[in-house]
């Protein structure tokens, strides 16, 4: 999900504290990424995460696994999930990852837009 901001950006350093301030110890924050543009990443659960970016003008959420080992892990099980219970879990795990993209937009349209 991507979002246009007409007020100055937060820094991507400064981000995860602020998320802090406005959701408290509800969620997990984590800075990472190299360059020019860090990427900062939300961790609801240790399936459920979103990955902010941002940009000069623009926030881009995406729903995520929280750890490249649960993104492997959740591909494979996604992958070999024959069994009727794996899709239906994997689904609500996209389903808890869009919640928190919804929450973390909506956050970020009252404060920047």
């Amino acid at each position: 999900m991507r979002i246009s901001i007409s007020k100055k950006s937060p820094s991507a350093t400064d981000l995860p504290e602020i998320l802090k301030q406005e959701f408290s110890s509800q969620y997990g924050y984590k800075l990472f990424g190299l360059g020019k543009i860090p990427t900062i990443m939300v961790s609801k659960s240790n399936f459920v995460g979103a990955q902010i970016t941002v940009r000069e003008n623009e926030i881009d959420i995406q729903s995520t696994a929280p750890s490249l080992v649960m993104a492997y892990m959740l591909t494979v099980i996604e992958f070999l999930g024959l069994i009727a219970f794996f899709p239906l879990w994997i689904d609500n795990l996209r389903k808890q990852g869009r919640l928190l993209e919804k929450e973390l937009a909506t956050f970020f349209n009252q404060k920047y837009s």
